[in-house]
């Protein structure tokens, strides 16, 4: 047993320790919170289990459009590198900093990220409806989301881990939200959208707030959906009593009800 004398300084030392316990509980049972800077708001990313950082480097900067390339789908492999899928900021811990190809012949594009998702989440690869753009896989949504995606049309609420394509540019543009979006510009990871450049072509994943005004819809994995919560039963302000109709024998055995 430890025996602290009650003065000044040993409490000091003993707040410090309670508090230090504390705080690294809290570490630990805690998502993690990054404030990015941006020119005009700083913006809380609230992540799922994952411990990727964003250096000053990497703030996100507001686009109007993102210019595609186009991609070769014969190309692109069945099944390339693992990648973590069971968050969406697993998914972005594991490629974050890496030139994710998955064998495009164009390199590291926006089409090469999502192919590299679906393949690792879903088991099956995208399809352009035999466009070679990025925005034909919406043109082909249903085949693209079967029963492992939920298909969210322009206008309903999107959430991280969605993937949102757009119809900017010669050839469109496809990324992944990674934070609830407040205005009309969507929080968006994707690759070849200005980040560092890859020797094979593209750009490395990064960080963008793009705007939906090309928006065609977006895929929401189902693993990622979140239940709506139960709706309460409103108060009338009423008492409801519930009457119990009991049985009763009088002493000559005739039921009294």
């Amino acid at each position: 047993m430890i025996t602290l004398n009650p003065n000044k300084n040993n409490l000091i030392r003993l707040f410090i320790i309670v508090a230090g316990s504390v705080f690294l509980g809290m570490i630990g049972a805690t998502s993690l919170q990054l404030n990015v800077r941006t020119e005009e708001k700083v913006t809380t990313i609230t992540l799922e289990p994952g411990s990727f950082e964003i250096s000053e480097t990497d703030e996100p900067i507001k686009m109007e459009e993102v210019e595609g390339t186009k991609f070769d789908l014969g190309t692109l492999n069945a099944r390339g590198e693992f990648f973590r899928t069971d968050t969406y900021a697993h998914f972005i811990d594991d490629t974050w900093g890496h030139c994710v190809s998955e064998g495009n012949y164009w390199g590291s594009q926006c089409v090469s990220l999502a192919q590299a998702f679906w393949t690792n989440y879903a088991g099956y690869g995208l399809s352009d409806c035999g466009t070679g753009s990025a925005r034909g896989i919406w043109y082909c949504k249903d085949d693209n989301a079967r029963d492992e995606f939920v298909i969210i049309s322009k206008g309903e609420a999107l959430q991280p881990g969605d993937w949102v394509v757009f119809d900017s540019g010669t050839w469109g543009h496809i990324g992944m939200v990674y934070e609830y979006p407040e205005d009309s510009y969507i929080p968006l990871y994707g690759e070849n959208q200005g980040g560092k450049k890859c020797e094979e072509g593209g750009s490395q994943p990064n960080f963008i707030l793009l705007s939906d005004k090309t928006m065609l819809g977006a895929f929401r994995p189902k693993d990622y959906v979140i239940p709506e919560p139960e709706p309460e039963s409103p108060d009338t302000g009423v008492l409801k009593i519930t009457l119990i109709k009991e049985r009763r024998y009088g002493s000559h055995g005739i039921n009294i009800r």
